[in-house]
This record gives structure tokens, sequence and C-alpha cells, in this order.
């Protein structure tokens, strides 16, 4: 962000049985990892790219969300940004850019795991 301040949250969140939950765990921190070794590819972006801007066009047909969406950008960017800005932002992302934010904030002293459900209390990080 140009104003020299950074801010934001990532959430993964899956549905399994419990029975699979150590498996979940597993794949989510190995696609993490992943992302850390290698840049992702231009078909992954892509469709990255274009499920974010279909999100933010649905978003738009809900006040709620319209709130939330630029009260965020106001919070923390100090600026209310365009939908057009929204977009081009997300369009102007490329594979190394998430190379390198992957490897600062993927790190296992950098990672939070919240359980919701009738699981036995146990160490999965």
């Amino acid at each position: 962000m140009k104003s020299g301040k950074s801010g934001g949250y990532l959430v993964t969140q899956a549905g399994c049985a419990v029975d699979k939950l150590e498996e979940a765990i597993s794949v989510t921190k190995n696609e993490y990892e992943l992302m850390t070794q290698k840049p992702v590819s231009g078909k992954e972006l892509k469709l990255a790219q274009e499920y974010l801007k279909g999100r933010l066009a649905l978003s738009l047909e809900d006040s709620q969300d319209v709130a939330e969406t630029f009260g965020e950008s106001l919070l923390l960017e100090g600026k209310l940004r365009t939908v057009k800005e929204m977009i081009e932002g997300v369009e102007k992302v490329n594979p190394e850019e998430i190379q390198k934010l992957a490897r600062q904030i993927f790190k296992p002293s950098q990672l939070n795991l919240t359980i919701v459900g009738k699981v036995k209390k146990k160490s999965y990080i």
C-alpha cells in the first residue's frame, strides 16, 4: 500500500469430517509451503483473479457488504478506492509477488489454527 501501512488477514476455511481433520490441515500447510517454494501458475492466478472480481461484483449487491468493502479500504488504506481501482489492483498481482508475500507470512511462528467442532484437544500445527 502506498501509505506505508500494511494490514489485513488471510483465512483458509475447510469443512471436513473429524477423521479427515489431520489430512485437511496437512494439505493446507503443504499448499502454503508450496507457495513459498515456487510461483503459482499463470492459469491458477487467472482463476483466482476472476474469482475475486466475481466476488467483488456480487458483494456490491448487498448494502452490508458494500459498507464492509469500502470501510475496510478506508480503515486499512486511509482512502476510499473505487471498484475500478480494486479490480485494477487484483489484475496487477503477479506470481512473483504472491511468492514473496507467501515467504513473509507462511512461517510456522505466524500460523494460527481454530477448530470448531467436537475434537479432542491436540496440537495440530
